[in-house]
């Protein structure tokens, strides 16, 4: 990885890129060095690329900004993403996951995973991600009245 990382990082010199600044920050952050990543990332004028390759960037930062500890600005590059994306609830979906797999802003996975299900029942795993990562207090607020009353009985038997 450390090559790659190098070469990369050569070739930048050469030749200003996108395309190899994306690679070469993609390659930061596989190698675990999550700033100098971002810090590619956001060299790049995402105006003068398509938007989906716009959104990707937009994802990545937002991921990265979650790893190091920024959730504030990682949240405003997920919801940047969303709000440029044609598939909404599948972007939300996305960065939802990247914060589940950061495990840093647990209010706000929820906050998104609720949005897609309450939006989009036909999105299955957003209901089962919300599900999985409610505490049991809230758990138990979400659910509907009849199924909390049937909880109830069945642990009073």
């Amino acid at each position: 990885m450390k090559n790659l990382v190098n070469f990369l990082r050569n070739h930048l010199k050469l030749e200003d890129n996108n395309y190899i600044r994306y690679k070469y920050a993609t390659a930061l952050e596989e190698s675990g060095q999550y700033q100098p990543a971002t810090e590619q990332l956001e060299k790049i004028n995402l105006t003068d690329l398509l938007q989906y390759h716009a959104n990707v960037i937009r994802l990545t930062l937002g991921r990265l900004y979650y790893s190091i500890k920024q959730p504030k600005k990682g949240g405003q590059y997920f919801d940047e993403a969303v709000d440029n994306y044609d598939d909404q609830e599948k972007t939300l979906l996305y960065s939802a996951r990247s914060i589940l797999a950061n495990n840093s802003d647990h209010k706000k996975t929820i906050e998104k995973l609720d949005e897609i299900a309450q939006h989009s029942p036909r999105y299955a795993d957003a209901l089962k991600m919300l599900t999985l990562n409610l505490t049991s207090e809230e758990y138990f607020d979400r659910i509907d009245p009849k199924i909390k009353l049937e909880d109830t009985k069945m642990l009073n038997e």
